[in-house]
């Protein structure tokens, strides 16, 4: 299961506790994966999906700091782990490099999801990851 997501991304965020549910579930028979991507709604940053500055929920860190997006590796690395601190992360991660190859190739979006069977084939594809019918797709798969 490949789940896309980034410190800014609301959907994403409130998400994270029925993927910890579902990885706590199946992680014995499902490799869970999270990609780490290009910043959803960046404060004082240009958002990937409007071209303009678009904050939401999630564009302040806890402490009230404005969440910018990355201008090199290291801040990515460094924002995806304070991500996986702050929203207690459990799922796997790996970040997504600046030139977002990963990204542009599965979606572009900011919540994506995939089911990849043992085939190599996509069992699932969520544009907007939906963890209730994701769920359904696993257990029918695992029969």
């Amino acid at each position: 299961m490949l789940e896309f997501g980034s410190y800014t991304c609301p959907v994403f965020r409130q998400n994270v506790p029925k993927t910890k549910k579902l990885y706590e579930k199946y992680k014995d028979r499902v490799n869970f994966l999270l990609v780490y991507v290009i910043e959803a709604h960046p404060a004082k940053s240009i958002s990937p999906y409007r071209g303009d500055e678009w904050t939401m929920m999630y564009s302040e860190d806890k402490q009230g700091k404005p969440v910018k997006q990355p201008q090199t590796y290291e801040e990515r690395i460094k924002l995806a782990s304070k991500c996986i601190k702050d929203a207690a992360i459990r799922v796997p991660v790996v970040v997504d490099k600046m030139d977002n190859s990963i990204w542009k190739k599965y979606g572009p979006a900011p919540n994506l999801a995939y089911l990849i069977g043992m085939d190599k084939k996509v069992v699932t594809a969520h544009e907007w990851y939906d963890a209730g019918r994701l769920e359904k797709m696993i257990a029918e798969y695992l029969k």
